[in-house]
């Protein structure tokens, strides 16, 4: 049976000021101390965030519950765009060529001083979050969220996975497997192929490379690869591929009674969205304001009205959409879950990146 913390909820929109009254709120303190405020530039210029997040339904629940009503209450507009690879960020923050504002991407390394600005929680109510583990001083969470085994239901012929044993069994389920080539998804992939080699969820981790390539080689031969999760649950609804690793919210947004897709819940991968400010961001004080509406027990749980997406804020827990309280990966008490291992990918993540390329490529 699954439960979510016995919810009972209900939808909060309050937007406590209109853009105009910043506006000349800016300008007062602007003339007064001669300093720009977040609002505006040093021109007068609106202040512009670049957000880099996942994309699809993702991106537009998140500019309906967030972006939106953040620019009428603040006057700080909020651009959309899909977020770099781990590799392609550092690269940019190496040569100094910071692009983004905000970001929601899975650090792999331990040095995050580097790659993120520090988060101010004196503006961000950093001990409202849930405790998961990449929550730090430069990364918070805005929504949890499940990563599984999604499937075609019709290109099963009626057959449902039970395991992840079964996605990398071609006889017994043929049909080409969409294998996502992203940082996160590679993770979620080793821990399916751990999980269907005999590991539980206590021993997926430190991941056995040679054991867990074993394993996908046996879809090598029958795989499709993409490049972000839209792209992979359309290619699964779509049935160009039988199975895949599919989020909880991409797949409720496209096929939110399951009749074209099933969900294999069992070893799922529970996560927590990370958010952080870019390093060498030149809208800092912005970027926190952004992080705190979208975080604060006050807005936090509004995503929940517009996809897949359980409250990060430990006090709203209460107020999401009960209409999808059998998809929160909190309350899925029936099935092994294994929650996405931060600290071990933030140490490896470099390595397991190299090594996944070069089976892509092989």
């Amino acid at each position: 049976m699954r439960t979510v913390h016995g919810l009972r909820l209900r939808r909060s929109r309050a937007y406590s000021m209109a853009a105009a009254f910043v506006a000349v709120v800016t300008a007062t303190a602007v003339a007064g101390c001669g300093a720009s405020s977040d609002e505006t530039s040093g021109s007068g210029e609106q202040t512009t965030l670049v957000f880099a997040g996942f994309g699809g339904a993702i991106a537009d629940a998140e500019a309906e519950a967030f972006f939106k009503p953040f620019e009428k209450e603040t006057g700080i507009k909020v651009n959309y765009t899909n977020a770099p690879d781990w590799g392609q960020y550092t690269a940019a923050i190496q040569a100094g060529d910071t692009k983004w504002d905000v970001l929601a991407i899975d650090a792999q390394a331990d040095d995050l001083e580097k790659y993120f600005e520090k988060l101010d929680c004196t503006i961000i109510s950093c001990n409202q979050i849930l405790d998961y583990s990449n929550v730090t001083d430069y990364s918070t969470i805005v929504y949890t969220y499940a990563a599984a085994l999604c499937y075609n239901r019709a290109g099963l012929n009626g057959k449902e996975p039970t395991s992840w044993a079964d996605f990398f069994d071609l006889k017994k389920f043929p049909g080409k497997r969409v294998i996502q080539n992203t940082s996160g998804n590679r993770i979620n992939l080793l821990v399916g192929a751990m999980m269907a080699t005999g590991a539980t969820p206590e021993t997926v981790t430190p991941f056995d490379l040679n054991r867990a390539f074993a394993e996908l080689d046996k879809v090598k031969g029958s795989m499709m690869v993409t490049d972000g999760q839209p792209a992979t649950t359309q290619a699964v609804l779509g049935g160009e591929g039988v199975m895949g690793t599919c989020q909880d919210s991409q797949v409720a947004a496209v096929d939110p009674d399951l009749k074209t897709m099933g969900m294999m819940w069992n070893g799922h991968v529970a996560g927590g969205a990370a958010i952080q400010i870019a390093k060498g961001s030149k809208n800092v004080a912005a970027a926190q304001k952004l992080i705190a509406y979208m975080t604060s027990a006050e807005h936090n749980a509004e995503l929940s009205y517009h996809l897949v997406a359980a409250p990060s804020n430990k006090t709203v827990l209460d107020k999401a959409n009960p209409k999808w309280s059998n998809w929160y990966a909190t309350g899925m008490t029936d099935v092994q879950s294994i929650q996405y291992p931060w600290p071990y990918v933030r140490q490896n993540g470099t390595k397991i990146q190299d090594a996944f390329t070069a089976w892509i490529a092989g």
